[in-house]
């Protein structure tokens, strides 16, 4: 798949820091674009809005675009910004209990990103906050939350499936329309690599966020696990744009300190390299980041071809119409838990779930239409599976092509 002329706008406009050359290529695209209704809802929809009204606005012939879309933009921007003052306002108030307890957070993601990186907080979109706390201080934690009037909404298909999901994080904890999510860990057991989390705390580092002293990963721990966070949303048709910005403006933002043979003596470490190394060579070509020869070099690493079409096709179609070829997230997951036994309890829960999960799901009010929604689920379930199944064996048949 090619670049589209909006593919292009978009791509140049998602950066922090415009050069001149960028500004040029910006004016140069600005006057080609037919559909702007399209475009806007491909940036918004990309979690890029808020960067694309930034720097639209430097170009000298931005006046070309529809007054519409330009306020559209505008708006995602300023819902970004009073979004993410209350969630900051909720972190602070969240951290200042912890600390008060002698816990020790690390800040994930956007609620570290959006301050440290974008030093705009507007500029990155978030839903939630997600903190990582060590497993002795996790329930101690989730107290806390709950004393000041967090409380649990989400709902899961059975114990079991609650089993495994929550060794990752617990449920999100609610309060007014703010969540917050307590990791204990950050990535679930995966065949491909394992992540030890205590590097990760050792490594850790005390930073100010929003006038209050938090954790954060290192450089190169946060690199890797934007990375491995993006391959799993990537993989589960889930993608958005701003997850490959986060990591090209957090390399070069750090560029002159990051230790690269570190990172890839860790990667190597955990069995992520190929993983890590394909995004950073994707930003690398897409978002113009410098990375070091030698590095790409020693992780001998690849863009295969449906790695780079699937990039693509996110950027096009982020959400709508997700290609068959996407796994299916619950099988992705089913294909990760070890035992035949766990599998087969996970695939039972998953087609045959609770009762309250089924009436809250699917919004049913009478207790005979159950039955029918669970024979409807089953066959759909098991539909799915069939197709997942048949698309790997074809996938086998026909080995990848791969380019540099």
């Amino acid at each position: 798949m090619k670049l589209t002329t909006a593919d292009k706008l978009i791509l140049a406009g998602s950066k922090l820091h415009l050069t001149e050359k960028d500004i040029q290529r910006i004016e140069n695209l600005i006057p080609l674009i037919s559909k702007w209704n399209s475009f806007t809802d491909m940036a918004i929809q990309n979690g890029v809005g808020p960067l694309i009204h930034k720097n639209i606005s430097y170009t000298n012939n931005f006046g070309l675009i529809p007054e519409e879309s330009l306020s559209r933009l505008k708006q995602t921007y300023y819902r970004s910004l009073s979004r993410n003052m209350i969630l900051y306002e909720h972190f602070s108030n969240a951290i200042e209990a912890f600390s008060k307890e002698g816990i020790s957070v690390i800040a994930l993601k956007g609620i570290f990103l959006a301050e440290a990186i974008y030093q705009d907080i507007g500029l990155r979109q978030m839903t939630d906050i997600d903190l990582l706390v060590k497993k002795e201080d996790i329930e101690k934690c989730r107290k806390i939350l709950m004393d000041m009037g967090y409380k649990y909404s989400e709902h899961y298909k059975s114990d079991f499936i609650k089993q495994f999901a929550l060794s990752k994080h617990l449920p999100p904890l609610v309060l007014n329309g703010v969540s917050i999510e307590l990791h204990s860990k950050i990535h679930l057991d995966n065949p491909e690599f394992s992540v030890n989390i205590d590097d990760y705390w050792k490594r850790s580092q005390q930073i100010t966020l929003s006038n209050i002293l938090v954790q954060s990963l290192s450089i190169e721990d946060l690199i890797q696990h934007l990375c491995l966070h993006l391959h799993e949303h990537f993989n589960g048709g889930n993608s958005q744009l701003h997850s490959f910005v986060d990591i090209s403006e957090l390399i070069k933002k750090y560029s002159s300190k990051i230790n690269w043979d570190s990172l890839l003596g860790s990667c190597k470490l955990y069995n992520c390299s190929n993983i890590v190394f394909k995004y950073i060579l994707l930003i690398k070509k897409y978002f113009d980041v410098m990375i070091p020869e030698n590095i790409m070099n020693k992780a001998n690493s690849v863009i295969d071809v449906r790695t780079e079409k699937l990039f693509i096709y996110y950027l096009q179609h982020f959400r709508k119409d997700i290609p068959f070829e996407i796994s299916n997230k619950n099988i992705e997951t089913l294909g990760n838990l070890r035992g035949f036994k766990n599998k087969f309890f996970y695939l039972l829960d998953d087609l045959f779930p609770s009762r309250t999960f089924m009436y809250r799901r699917y919004e049913i009010n009478k207790k005979y239409l159950l039955f029918w929604f669970y024979i409807l689920r089953f066959k759909t379930g098991i539909y799915r599976l069939l197709m997942q199944i048949i698309k790997q064996i074809i996938s086998l048949a026909k080995p990848p092509k791969k380019n540099k």
